[in-house]
């Protein structure tokens, strides 16, 4: 169905059949190239188009006139699609994509992304199941090196039979390449291999001598949104884990586990294990991006990875559970978290820009996304230890420099020595990037001789520091 001009346009349950027989090659146009089109709705298609069909495309949509916010397909029922050169959508935008689930570290080694109430569906790309995306050359005869990442293995056959009893196949003119695919072994690496390419025909049969590539995961580099359904959840210990293709993240299956003191972002992703999607979860330490097209944060590396938590390694490489340890990029919730100085501390620092106090207890690290706020609060009891002199708290963010909030107390001038010196002190931090940050408390004095904060023996008097991340509203 063409259309080259509507305002208001709707049709509920049609149902597209196209086979071998035929010579289309798209289902609905909606061209604007001329005139306007706008308000076009597609409710609940039925699509069927078999194998043997000739490259296909569902709908499409162009040109400057398409007023691309209000043409829209609804709950469309694939009952036979997605075969090789088969596409979705080309131009077509979608309504916004929330995630419903939440991702957190439930126990020491183990991150899971799970239903809390509001759905169990997250936006993530299909994987194209038809699509082999990694080529291995564009060499039709002779030999040459390919370094296998994502092989198993790559079999010279004594007779023309396909991997798993699968029938070989020639991909193009002139080139006898036969590609033989197997699930679930993403990741796996294989030394560089050489292969022998023989000349012929497409649609020939291969004689003996042909090569099989096992073992290379087909996945497309681009792909169709969709809210796919994890189920009741989704989780990957830290552990058994092996590098993907790309050995820019981590996923099950291996003898791995993750690296010391570090940040990890966590992305789920269509394996390709199956046409339906077998939705699994990876730790990477790549940052995420927004996806211009869709608007969604995806791994940078990877488009087809939806970013839906950040979590953090101790020093020995186990998942850390402590609150704002590990946080949900969906579905967010504030927390807060807190630490007390244990013992009475003092410095002798007399400049204003302080000093740690406490590098341990005096410090509070959070995990934090790039959108959010933190509150930092610091409330305690100080003294002096020199009469004629404060004691002046702040705050650091990130480093030792102090931002611009001091408590102070007491006028320094005329105070006897020993005064008990109250800390009130408040500030709202924003701007900061993904990932970890740390808050501390610094200390100073305005002359000669030692401050002290009081500690825990002291309490309710003890210093403590307090950072609430603020929930971003959805």
């Amino acid at each position: 169905m063409l259309v080259q001009g509507i305002d208001g346009f709707e049709m509920e349950m049609p149902q597209l059949y196209h086979n071998a027989s035929h010579v289309g090659n798209t289902g609905w146009i909606f061209d604007g190239t001329h005139s306007l089109i706008r308000s076009a709705r597609l409710r609940k298609p039925v699509i069927r188009v078999t194998q043997e069909s000739n490259a296909f495309q569902l709908v499409q949509v162009l040109g400057p006139n398409a007023d691309r916010n209000s043409i829209r397909i609804e709950d469309p029922i694939y009952e036979n699609y997605d075969y090789a050169g088969q596409i979705r959508y080309n131009g077509l935008l979608f309504e916004p994509m929330i995630g419903q689930c939440q991702f957190s570290v439930v126990a020491q080694n183990i991150g899971r992304l799970q239903a809390v109430g509001f759905g169990n569906k997250m936006p993530v790309k299909r994987a194209n199941y038809n699509n082999d995306a990694r080529a291995i050359n564009t060499t039709t005869t002779g030999t040459f090196t390919v370094a296998a990442v994502g092989m198993t293995q790559v079999v010279p056959l004594a007779s023309a039979t396909g991997i798993n009893g699968k029938s070989l196949m020639q991909v193009s003119d002139g080139m006898c390449i036969v590609v033989g695919r197997v699930n679930n072994l993403n990741g796996l690496n294989a030394t560089v291999t050489t292969l022998n390419i023989v000349a012929g025909r497409a649609g020939q049969p291969m004689g003996n001598g042909a090569i099989v590539q096992v073992g290379c995961v087909p996945r497309a580099s681009s792909g169709e949104w969709q809210m796919m359904d994890i189920g009741a959840s989704l989780s990957l210990a830290n552990a058994r884990l092996k590098p993907n293709i790309a050995g820019d993240g981590f996923i099950a299956g291996g003898d791995l586990s993750l690296a010391n003191s570090t940040v990890y972002f966590v992305y789920l992703w269509d394996n390709n294990a199956g046409n339906g999607g077998n939705l699994q979860l990876e730790y990477s330490p790549v940052t995420p991006i927004v996806e211009g097209a869709s608007g969604i944060k995806v791994k940078s590396t990877d488009s087809m990875r939806t970013l839906v938590g950040q979590c953090k390694t101790d020093a020995d490489g186990n998942l850390v559970i402590a609150p704002l340890q590990s946080r949900s990029y969906y579905m967010r919730r504030g927390s807060t978290a807190s630490n007390a100085l244990q013992v009475v501390t003092d410095t002798p620092n007399t400049s204003l820009a302080g000093s740690e106090l406490d590098a341990v207890h005096g410090r509070v690290n959070v995990l934090m996304w790039d959108d959010e706020t933190a509150e930092v609060r610091i409330n305690g009891t100080c003294s002096n230890q020199t009469a004629g002199q404060g004691c002046i708290t702040s705050i650091g963010v990130d480093s030792l420099n102090p931002i611009d909030r001091i408590s102070q107390g007491v006028d320094a001038v005329g105070s006897t020595a020993g005064a008990t010196i109250p800390i009130s002190l408040s500030a709202t931090v924003s701007g900061l990037a993904n990932g970890s940050h740390f808050f501390t408390i610094l200390g100073a004095i305005t002359g000669g001789g030692h401050g002290k904060w009081l500690g825990a023996a002291y309490a309710p008097l003890r210093t403590t520091i307090e950072v609430t991340v603020m929930q971003r509203p959805i």
